[in-house]
Order: structure tokens, then sequence, then C-alpha cells
């Protein structure tokens, strides 16, 4: 059963990229703004506004993953400090594991 639903999507991925292949082979070039030199402009205001979020969700994403680093290694130094419970004689633990 795996063999024929495996060609039954390689056939269907096929005619799909046939069918686009052959509207892009029919169709007009698309005409883009900036393609003319006349109709584009640098806005320098979109630029630095752009760069300015870019560093600042860049900043928060390291902040998020340093805090979260820390308070994880955190947790585990305490998980690794409980005391180990004592015998009678208070000398040996009750049980060793190595």
């Amino acid at each position: 059963m795996l063999a024929v639903t495996s060609g039954a999507t390689t056939a269907g991925s096929l005619a799909l990229a046939y069918k686009l292949l052959s509207w892009a082979e029919k169709s007009e070039p698309l005409s883009l703004p900036f393609a003319a030199a006349s109709h584009w402009r640098f806005d320098a205001l979109s630029f630095m506004f752009g760069a300015i979020c870019g560093i600042a969700l860049i900043f928060l994403a390291e902040v998020w993953f340093t805090v979260k680093w820390v308070i994880l290694s955190w947790a585990d130094r305490r998980a690794e400090q409980k005391p180990v419970a004592l015998g009678r004689a208070g000398q040996k633990p009750l049980y060793k594991l190595c």
C-alpha cells in the first residue's frame, strides 16, 4: 500500500509542477514596480525603522533564551543540592547508587 500512495503523491506533484511550468511559460513577465529605474526610490525612514525593529527582535530573543538558560541551570543546581538521607548512625547513607 505504501508504494501506491507514494506513486500517487509523486504523480500528483509532477502534474502540479507541469501545470505551473506550462502556465509560467505562457504568461507575460511580471511588471514589478522596481523594474523601471524611475519608479524606484530608497526610503531611509523605512530602512531605519526596519533595521531598528530587526535589532530589537534579535536582542529580545537573546534575552529570552539567556534568561531561560539561567533559570534552568539554577533549577538543576538546586536539584543537585538535596541532602542525602542518612541512616540511624548518621554517618552512612541509607543507600548507594554506585
